[in-house]
């Protein structure tokens, strides 16, 4: 969309939501692009740039960079939404920009309900890159097993349990004198300790 209709759409609806309503701008890019140049960079900023002068009282740049298929095994993979904010951020004169993200949701996922791919994985997000454990199958056994890899190969990148309810989970299925009917494992339980990790790591680092 033009920048010109951008403008558009944000006049009328702050004419519509009336002078006195504070506004937030969230200039989402969906996917992060991962090929992008410096001229690509420099439109970014000028969009920020001009919108932001509507009257917004802060505004954020969006985007996300998880990928839609993790192969299995051990992967390190860069957080280019995040790189792509730092950039931007610190190109820009007179701006605080906000940062979000997809956290570890692919934003080429599509809405409806998540599939189950028979594989539990543990996404821990890092300042500038996700670690992936992605396992050989679904079950609970795997589960403990690379919450107990995370907590002694990748100790150095584990925060602790005490930093999010998501590190918690991975501790304790990692934690031998635990029994096993207190060890929450499974595809979904994998989801919700990385996208809450990740929230945290977000908010508290970020």
């Amino acid at each position: 969309m033009p920048v010109a209709d951008i403008e558009k759409s944000c006049k009328w609806a702050k004419k519509l939501l009336g002078d006195n309503t504070i506004l937030e701008l969230i200039v989402d890019l969906r996917e992060t692009p991962t090929d992008y140049t410096d001229a690509h960079v420099t439109y970014i900023k000028t969009v920020i740039t001009q919108l932001s002068q509507l009257g917004f009282s802060r505004t954020t740049l969006a985007s996300g960079a998880y990928p839609i298929d993790i192969k299995v095994g051990q992967s390190r993979l860069p957080r280019h939404d995040r790189i792509l904010w730092e950039r931007v951020n610190s190109e820009l004169q007179g701006h605080d920009l906000g940062y979000a993200d997809y956290t570890v949701v692919s934003p080429a996922w599509q809405e409806g309900p998540m599939i189950r791919r028979g594989k539990v994985a543990i996404r821990y997000a890092l300042n500038d890159e996700w670690l992936v454990l992605k396992g050989d199958d679904g079950t609970k056994a795997e589960s403990l097993r690379l919450s107990q890899l995370m907590l002694s190969l990748f100790k150095k990148d584990f925060r602790g349990a005490g930093y999010s309810f998501g590190d918690e989970l991975i501790a304790n299925r990692a934690d031998p004198g635990l029994p096993l009917s207190d060890k929450k494992g499974g595809g979904e339980t994998h989801l919700l300790e990385g996208v809450n990790h990740h929230i945290t790591l977000v908010v508290k680092e970020h």
